[in-house]
């Protein structure tokens, strides 16, 4: 249902017609910016310069199917609308999240998730990452051999990890642990592990940049004119797209 564009849009038509249009297949067109944009072949910033993957510009044709075709429910995630979805079955059927949303949204969210037969796992067109966690020492720390040591427990240390993952039904960022097929979701009725396993060891997390959010920031300001109907074509964003990222003083971008 999800493996490919055509699918999705299919499934989207197939959710729209048979609930009457009560239910959409997306939570948001913004789930779907987290795959294509986590999926790219290249970042925003190659060389100092701006880039726009092939991937960028497949998501804004999609995008614009989705929201044309109301085959998305408009809610963004964390808002109470979401929630509310979330437990719902007469809202949207699928929602991206990381591994650690199926226990602390859907879990936490859906109270009937835990027994089981609610929700499950689709895998993407392609493999995609999209935020993570990082952690830094300050210069001015009074302990940096202490909090080394303890970033050291909390990332590599797989007793640890494994304990973490058990009890909070989470996924390892640890190739050992996940060879070690753990841990398996009831949420899901899926070893997470056997699932992301393969799919892990293919994202390219070398495409973030120190500059991703502000430019995430003018892509999706130019991107909702253009699906609002306030920016008139594809190329029109793209041109007011480059133009805002100019301004911004931080990379290079060829007109």
């Amino acid at each position: 249902m999800f493996s490919t564009e055509e699918n999705m849009l299919e499934t989207g038509k197939k959710i729209k017609e048979k609930s009457k249009g009560k239910v959409a297949v997306f939570c948001s067109w913004g789930d779907v910016e987290k795959m294509y944009l986590g999926g790219r072949s290249v970042g925003w910033v190659v060389d100092g310069k701006l880039q726009i993957d092939q991937k960028v510009q497949s998501f804004i044709d999609l995008a614009k199917k989705i929201v044309s075709n109301k085959y998305e429910a408009g809610y963004s995630e964390g808002t109470s609308g979401y929630n509310a979805a979330i437990a719902s079955d007469e809202s949207f059927l699928a929602t991206v999240l990381p591994p650690s949303g199926i226990s602390q949204i859907i879990g936490k969210i859906d109270r009937k998730a835990y027994e089981g037969g609610r929700w499950g796992i689709a895998k993407p067109p392609f493999p995609f990452g999209c935020g993570g966690t990082w952690y830094g020492i300050s210069n001015s720390s009074q302990e940096k051999e202490l909090s080394w040591k303890m970033l050291k427990f909390i990332t590599i240390d797989t007793y640890a990890m494994k304990d973490w993952v058990v009890k909070n039904d989470d996924l390892p960022n640890n190739i050992y642990l996940l060879s070690k097929k753990i841990p398996y979701s009831r949420y899901v009725d899926t070893s997470l592990a056997e699932f992301y396993d393969p799919i892990m060891r293919d994202v390219n997390y070398k495409i973030n940049s120190k500059y991703d959010d502000m430019i995430n920031q003018s892509f999706n300001k130019v991107l909702n004119a253009y699906l609002n109907g306030k920016i008139a074509s594809k190329a029109e964003l793209i041109k007011q797209f480059k133009s805002d990222v100019e301004n911004l003083n931080i990379i290079e971008v060829d007109n």
